[in-house]
């Protein structure tokens, strides 16, 4: 009976922590309900919750927090309608000083500069240029277009690629030749991040 007490602890033991990192691909290190958080991977339970101007770990929900708007706290992109969290604070979308470019990936059509955010075809969510004047549909990746390795509005990103087919929004450009934050841009897939972001005399990397 003695060597059957620390088996089962530690059969406990491993089944509780198995159970913890479970909850998301990173081991999570908070284990208590209620612990403050800033992200969904530190909490056991897999869901970190907004509450005023902190975040706390709870029991994860059927149906998430419904997001929060333009320059309220945050602590990840899920947070925000616009997607985008930075610095504590909701990025502000197209209704502010900055907006997003062309491609960039977004979740809210008020975060893109053309007020238009569609499926990239690739399972994103992606700026596309406005509706043409027309009343056309753009063309989306994979569309043949008639102005090689340059802009063309007929696509739905921006961009007709090298071998006549329009190609994607946002995901980033990856590899080694992708923007950095910061980084000139003039589309999303520019960037690493598949971010850009138009400022008041330029465009850059989010």
């Amino acid at each position: 009976m003695r060597l059957a007490l620390p088996f089962a602890i530690s059969v406990t033991i491993s089944a509780s922590l198995a159970a913890c990192g479970a909850a998301t691909d990173a081991p999570c290190t908070l284990t208590a309900i209620g612990a403050q958080c800033v992200s969904d991977t530190d909490c056991c339970s897999g869901y970190c919750q907004l509450y005023d101007v902190a975040a706390y770990c709870q029991a994860k929900p059927k149906n998430t927090q419904a997001c929060v708007g333009a320059s309220a706290f945050c602590t990840q992109d899920r947070n925000c309608c616009s997607g985008l969290c930075e610095n504590g604070s909701c990025f502000a979308g197209g209704g502010a000083a900055s907006c997003l470019s062309v491609g960039s990936t977004c979740i809210a059509a008020d975060s893109c500069c053309t007020n238009d955010c569609i499926n990239d075809g690739q399972g994103h969510q992606a700026c596309a240029e406005q509706p043409q004047s027309d009343g056309g549909s753009c063309g989306l990746p994979g569309t043949a277009c008639t102005a090689p390795g340059e802009a063309d509005p007929t696509c739905c990103f921006g961009v007709c690629g090298s071998n006549s087919f329009c190609i994607g929004g946002g995901g980033g450009g990856g590899g080694q030749n992708c923007g950095q934050s910061g980084a000139f841009c003039r589309y999303g897939s520019d960037c690493c991040t598949g971010q850009c972001e138009q400022l008041s005399s330029t465009s850059a990397c989010h």
